[in-house]
């Protein structure tokens, strides 16, 4: 297989044209082996890393024939977390496309019992509920374990296949109940994400990392005179409430060090990760590396992240620790980081204590799309025009602004829904603007002048840390290295 495949990348254009090739080349990027994350678990079943859609989670897998049994010691105002997804065994083996998932899950003591029965489509067929496509997204429900505070509970789950569908207006001869046709097969079809089980609390804290794509600090753009006017009134808003670095400059010129970096303190020559001309199935990292969320666990935070690009693959091992990794190729994918995807993550995660780490693309080039995300876009006619002269100062500007609304809009869904107190939110950059005529491809060996290095850095703490003082640090600091301590 790994022959097969360095065979396959090395010659993949000459591959291309043959049907069969590409066919095994996509199955072999497309499908690979889910790892074993832990063998023992309290479950009994082992827990798998697997990508489901643009998804990375750790799973348990099971198959109708079995049951998920554990115990919980409830406290107050306790809830459990679990996600569904499909796995391809089931479609290309049973042949389930017609038919609905019933989950059935059982919560239960020596006084209580409860039970909750759910009804899902497997595929995009009509159902009164939900509309799922599958293999794209997860299925993800909470339930309420409040009623059990302070017992000790036994929780079951299990789950049938039934060739019907819930209808919310079905026919008078359809309700009456009759024998449904169920699959019974060992084949195991169903990734379970590993449950959570959290407290809901009147105060939950949320460390936000907007980690922005080749952004130089906004405020030296704006000193040296870059470009037109700049506006950024959200960006400059949120210095009244942070620490503001101002001569912040990256460990790195591009953004796979940045990553390894960002999660872990470390410089590029300490982690020595970043070749963008290794095998993305050959990049493995140290396993004695320590990311954030492995770090702040013991802090009760969950941890997820939203990335873009190929560089951000969860194959290359920045996963590793996080609860769920979401990430997209193209940066225009309807899916692809957003304040609308970072407010939706903030308010699924209202109710735990979330570290979210994002990586927000709007300044790397190609910088215009008239595709999916930001669609309609007025573009300006000046600033294409002065680009084709390569000069693209004009344009990048247009879309900082772009990047400041997005910003914008993140902070407002937080003050609006009081949650802003209880924020760390840094705000950085993987690296500064790569433009032309400085920026060279191939000539510049250490590209590393002042506009492509100089990124913003700006932490504003939760209240009960600093009471939002505005604070501004004059002396040179290393922006990943600052914003990981």
């Amino acid at each position: 297989n790994r022959t097969l495949r360095k065979i396959l990348y090395k010659f993949a254009n000459l591959f291309a044209k043959f049907k069969i090739a590409n066919s095994i080349y996509y199955r072999l990027y497309v499908y690979q082996k889910a790892p074993i994350i832990q063998d023992k678990t309290i479950y009994n079943f082992p827990l798998h890393e697997i990508d489901c859609g643009i998804e990375t989670r750790k799973v348990l897998f099971m198959s109708v024939n079995e049951t998920l049994n554990f115990s919980v010691k409830v406290l107050k105002n306790q809830k459990i977390w679990i996600g569904f997804s499909f796995l391809e065994n089931y479609f290309q083996n049973c042949n389930v496309k017609n038919y609905d998932l019933e989950i059935y899950i059982s919560i239960k003591n020596q006084d209580k019992f409860k039970c909750l029965k759910f009804s899902f489509p497997t595929d995009n067929k009509k159902h009164g509920i939900a509309y799922i496509d599958k293999s794209k997204n997860w299925i993800d429900i909470s339930v309420d374990l409040n009623e059990f505070a302070y017992q000790d509970v036994d929780i079951s789950l299990n789950f049938d296949l039934i060739d019907k569908s819930f209808l919310m207006f079905p026919d008078n001869n359809v309700i009456q109940e009759t024998e449904n046709k169920r699959l019974k097969s060992d084949t195991k079809g169903l990734a379970i994400s590993n449950p959570v089980i959290f407290c809901t609390q009147k105060k939950t804290e949320r460390i936000i990392y907007l980690c922005c794509e080749s952004l130089t600090d906004p405020l030296f753009l704006e000193k040296i005179k870059f470009s037109k006017k700049i506006k950024i009134p959200n960006i400059k808003n949120i210095l009244s409430d942070s620490t503001y670095y101002k001569k912040s400059y990256s460990f790195a010129d591009s953004t796979m060090p940045n990553i390894i970096s960002t999660l872990s303190g470390l410089s590029p020559l300490q982690h020595g990760f970043g070749n963008y001309k290794s095998d993305i199935f050959n990049s493995e990292l140290n396993e004695n590396i320590k990311f954030i969320p492995e770090l702040i666990k013991n802090k009760n935070f969950i941890s997820t992240a939203y990335t873009t690009y190929g560089r951000f693959d969860p194959l290359f091992g920045y996963s590793k620790t996080f609860d769920l990794w979401s990430h997209v190729k193209d940066a225009h994918n309807y899916n692809a980081p957003s304040s609308n995807k970072i407010i939706n993550a903030i308010k699924f995660f209202q109710d735990q204590n979330v570290f979210l780490y994002t990586h927000l693309n709007r300044l790397h080039g190609p910088m215009l799309n008239n595709l999916g995300l930001e669609s309609p876009m007025m573009w300006s006619g000046e600033s294409i025009s002065e680009a084709l002269t390569y000069k693209f100062n004009s344009l990048y500007v247009d879309r900082l602004e772009i990047l400041d609304d997005e910003i914008g809009k993140i902070i407002n869904y937080l003050k609006s829904n009081n949650l802003y107190d209880e924020t760390t939110l840094i705000i950085n950059g993987d690296h500064g603007a790569a433009l032309p005529p400085k920026w060279k491809m191939n000539e510049l060996k250490y590209p590393l002048y002042e506009t492509h290095s100089r990124v913003p850095l700006i932490i504003k703490h939760k209240k009960s840390f600093d009471g939002h003082q505005e604070k501004v640090i004059e002396e040179p600091t290393s922006s990943q290295y600052e914003s990981f301590y």
